[in-house]
């Protein structure tokens, strides 16, 4: 993706958000501010923050009659529950940044990020785009998009497409995001000869620039109080990752983890299941499992969380463990809270 187009799209995602803002301001849109706090093994100190826009077209119309909402906001009130996509659409967009220091690390990591979205109760489609700052000669940027279509199987009989009693909800989608590697680094690294067991130390004395292309498939089954979801993730490389002297990205971002992880990731297949039947408590799990290029051995990562849900206020406790043969397992806790205005 050439500069110019890059800029392009940085000056759409922004515009759309001072829009957001506006109405947001005046009461015709929603905005929720969040914030995580991770911390464990190795000093680990993560924080994650975001700030979460909406607005429907309904806002955005005139002329439109505004229908009073039906939503109860008592103390069990579930945040997706008040937050269905309008029948006209909901524009979304929410803008992150994360941090992260640990011993591991040469200095501190960040990533900006922000994702422009449509919804509606049969479409959700977005563009995303965000970067990694220089770190030790280290960085990163990238572009994607995402498209996910809601199927109602139980309003089907009824000869619908929709039906607001219907507890029965299939999604598919899947996604794609281009991310570009430069590491300007100047020394002596580590590069694999296919001659030769085990990687040995070169001198490496140009900068490096690096395409990976990653391909999503994912789909989630609601019922009654239990939703079920998964997401596949398959890595393609414009270069042998395993035969140039390229250090391993330090800014890896995988579905279902809190955390970042360094590596370059070939295939990763994350599975999760909610579950809504307390009033107030949604707890969840979640298992990811990831195998990497340049000899890096698969990590299996294990979440445990709850979300809280007060009036307009929600909290978020998880617990995090990541298990790599080789390696110490890694524990991380994140608490997290947002409030939706």
């Amino acid at each position: 993706m050439g500069r110019s187009k890059m800029v392009n799209q940085v000056k759409v995602l922004w515009v759309t958000a001072f829009i957001l803002l506006g109405l947001a301001t005046r009461g015709a849109a929603s905005f929720t501010p969040e914030i995580k706090e991770t911390s464990g093994s190795q000093n680990f100190k993560g924080l994650d923050v975001s700030l979460d826009l909406k607005g429907t077209l309904d806002d955005l119309d005139p002329f439109s009659e505004k229908k009073a909402s039906s939503s109860k906001e008592g103390p069990g009130s579930r945040r997706e529950d008040m937050e269905e996509p309008s029948e006209k659409g909901t524009i979304s967009f929410k803008p992150d940044f994360l941090r992260y220091k640990s011993d591991t690390s040469s200095d501190t990591i960040k990533t900006n990020s922000a994702r422009l979205g449509f919804a509606n109760p049969f479409v959700n489609a977005g563009l995303s785009g965000g970067n990694s700052p220089e770190v030790d000669k280290y960085k990163s940027h990238n572009f994607g998009t995402d498209l996910s279509l809601s199927f109602y199987p139980g309003a089907w009989s009824l000869g619908q497409l929709k039906n607001e009693d219907s507890d029965f909800r299939i999604d598919l989608g899947g996604g794609y995001t281009d991310t570009t590697d430069i590491d300007d680094y100047k020394g002596f690294v580590l590069k694999k000869f296919r001659r030769l067991p085990k990687p040995i130390l070169v001198r490496k004395d140009k900068e490096i620039t690096l395409h990976q292309k990653d391909v999503d498939a994912t789909a989630a089954m609601s019922a009654f109080d239990v939703t079920l979801s998964g997401q596949y993730t398959q890595s393609h490389y414009d270069k042998d990752v395993d035969q140039i002297a390229v250090r391993t990205s330090k800014a890896v971002r995988l579905a279902g983890i809190n955390s970042l992880v360094d590596g370059f990731p070939d295939k990763s297949l994350n599975v999760r299941a909610d579950i809504s039947v307390f009033p107030i408590v949604s707890p969840y799990v979640s298992f990811t499992r990831t195998q990497f290029k340049v000899d890096t051995l698969p990590s299996k990562i294990y979440d445990f969380g709850a979300y809280v849900d007060i009036k307009r206020v929600r909290l978020e406790f998880v617990y995090e463990k990541m298990t790599q043969e080789g390696s110490a397992n890694t524990e991380l806790t994140t608490i997290g809270a947002s409030y939706r205005f």
